[in-house]
């Protein structure tokens, strides 16, 4: 994204404007390629990148433009996944919880839930090493490897325990936590809970 810094201590306006444009557009992640690897300059690429990114999610237009997007933007193909996410967000800004925590096989909720750029930390632990390499590249979520648990409690404990491993949550702290019901048929999120752990 900033071809120009493979020889250049600077990027060109039309590489920081692109890299702005990317945030405003809401993706997960920008990404140097020669820049970095074969650059004269890979530590100020980098360095230009994140001043970029910051600043841009930093400007008014994009938290309004992001609201709007939020409000109008086309909902989630799973009118139960996007509801819960929704409303995810809505409480944890209202209970002052420190941390989303998402239990998710597929990684799906986990990057449902991102969409709507929580003010929080998004955890998500699953048990596929895959899955979680692959979160990682998306905004704003801690991907982390769980074991499979046979009950839904088993399941929520271990979340929480792994979240608390992060340091991004400490003991006391208010949580919400997503997960699904394993008694149940479905394996698709449908709980909703707030814990103080």
């Amino acid at each position: 994204m900033l071809e120009s810094m493979t020889t250049s201590p600077r990027p060109t306006r039309a590489e920081i404007s692109d890299v702005a444009n990317a945030v405003y557009d809401g993706t997960s992640a920008v990404m140097l390629s020669g820049e970095s690897a074969a650059g004269k300059y890979p530590v100020e690429s980098v360095r230009a990148l994140d001043a970029i990114c910051t600043e841009a999610e930093n400007n008014g237009e994009f938290a309004a433009l992001h609201d709007y997007v939020e409000r109008n933007g086309i909902e989630d193909d799973n009118v139960f996944r996007g509801s819960i996410c929704r409303a995810a967000k809505d409480i944890a800004i209202k209970t002052g919880a420190k941390a989303i925590i998402v239990e998710s096989a597929t990684g799906k909720v986990a990057r449902a839930m991102v969409h709507f750029r929580p003010e929080v930390p998004v955890i998500a632990v699953v048990t596929s090493e895959l899955v979680c390499r692959k979160l990682c590249f998306n905004w704003g979520i801690t991907a982390l490897v769980g074991e499979e648990k046979m009950t839904s409690d088993d399941i929520t404990a271990q979340a929480i325990e792994k979240a608390l491993s992060t340091g991004l949550v400490t003991k006391g702290d208010t949580v919400v936590v997503l997960s699904s019901n394993k008694t149940l048929p479905t394996s698709s999120t449908d709980s909703l809970n707030i814990r103080i752990i």
